[in-house]
């Protein structure tokens, strides 16, 4: 039974709208890699301006960034080691056109801008415990088969997690902020402290279920506090996540750009066995969105208790859907915005976060799963919803976290 400090906590959560979409032109922050406070950014879709992300042929590198610098008049910003990609600043566009045309080029492509939303939640009292009972339920009796082991880490690539909250703090493993390359990511908005306690969190009292209660969180911080995310920052978090140890990687962002830095961040995380699981975003579009609708990733959509939640987007790259409605859930505790400590949230950056950890469990019970066994075990221990098999609205259906840890999945012939 939720307490009544939560039910106050719902209905002042209720009043609360989190919008992360988009940061008009007047209002733009301007972001650069030494801050959160700063994205060269003018709108979600956007590239970040004047950057561009480059790889360079294999041999090509052999002649060195200075000589590549004084070449093509661009100035190396950071370089992401894993891919061999740069990400550069270039003032010149015929620059741009004389790198697109260079036999030692293998891409250039704009640094894009991608978003994500958290919708508000409308909730009551009664509507509240509804919502809720819906989750914890299968949470609780999830958690009473298998909470996975402190050896798995769920890397949650977002706003950062707010490393005192005391639901979290002794959860959580050593993580990253790709904005200045260091281990500070502290939560600068809410949203990735949510996310990180639908995961690990487990607080009875105030109504917070985790999935997988024994894992740990590997926070890392790459998105600013509008909801915008640099591709550079996304690709630097995920990786930096992967070359440290973590089992399942989860992130929701969207923009209307596909993107071969992406495809090989992809491609990184595939050869190293590390899921990526990533909501489907929540624009009420069908039109593909990236890195959603990318090949390689587990795409999560939102769903309430029967139905798909309105605000998530659709198409044929829907893997699964997950609980992303009225989630009682944790908060960080520095944003005045939001009610200390606990919050209830909405939207599909909350259903991957769910998917990730119910991924994690996976990884943890059936060790032997290779990447697309992992993905099969998911998908057909779900329940199918609408026609029957695979669709748009839902992929193979809502996930069913108790089913996943009690089917065993066939043994290899």
């Amino acid at each position: 039974m939720i307490m009544k400090n939560t039910l106050k906590i719902a209905l002042l959560t209720s009043l609360i709208s989190i919008s992360l979409s988009s940061c008009s032109r007047d209002k733009a922050n301007v972001i650069s890699q030494a801050s959160t406070a700063q994205i060269e950014s003018i709108e979600s879709g956007q590239s970040s301006e004047g950057e561009y992300i480059v790889k360079r042929k294999g041999l090509s590198y052999l002649e060195g960034d200075a000589s590549f610098q004084s070449k093509f008049g661009a100035t190396i910003i950071k370089t992401i080691k894993p891919l061999l990609i740069n990400i550069i600043k270039v003032d010149d566009p015929s620059n741009v056109e004389k790198m697109k045309k260079d036999s030692s080029i293998e891409y250039i492509e704009p640094n894009y801008v991608r978003s994500m939303k958290i919708q508000s939640s409308e909730v009551s009292a009664s509507s509240g415990v509804s919502a809720q009972s819906v989750q914890k339920a299968s949470i609780m009796k999830a958690n009473t088969i298998y909470k996975g082991k402190s050896f798995i880490n769920i890397a949650v690539v977002s706003t950062g997690v707010d490393l005192t909250h005391p639901d979290l703090k002794n959860k959580l493993v050593t993580g990253y902020s790709a904005f200045d390359e260091s281990d500070s990511a502290q939560d600068i908005n809410g949203v990735g402290t949510s996310q990180a306690g639908l995961i690990v969190a487990s607080n009875a009292t105030a109504g917070v279920f985790g999935v997988a209660p024994s894992c740990k969180v590997m926070p890392i911080k790459a998105m600013n506090q509008d909801g915008l995310m640099k591709d550079s920052n996304l690709i630097d978090g995920v990786t930096w996540a992967i070359d440290h140890g973590a089992s399942v990687v989860t992130f929701t962002a969207e923009g209307d750009k596909p993107s071969k830095a992406l495809d090989d961040m992809i491609k990184y995380a595939y050869t190293k066995k590390v899921p990526l699981i990533v909501g489907s975003g929540d624009s009420k579009s069908g039109k593909p969105s990236y890195p959603a609708a990318s090949k390689g990733v587990i795409t999560v959509g939102s769903i309430g208790s029967d139905n798909r939640s309105v605000t998530s987007n659709t198409g044929e790259w829907v893997s699964v859907s997950a609980p992303g409605s009225n989630i009682i859930t944790t908060s960080s505790t520095k944003n005045s915005k939001i009610p200390a400590n606990y919050a209830v949230m909405s939207g599909s950056a909350m259903s991957s976060a769910y998917v990730a950890g119910e991924m994690a469990l996976i990884i943890s019970k059936y060790p032997t799963l290779d990447m697309l066994g992992l993905r099969n075990h998911l998908e057909l221990t779900s329940d199918d919803l609408g026609k029957s098999g695979p669709d748009d609205q839902t992929g193979f259906g809502r996930t069913n976290l108790v089913k996943s840890l009690s089917v065993s999945p066939p043994k290899k012939k």
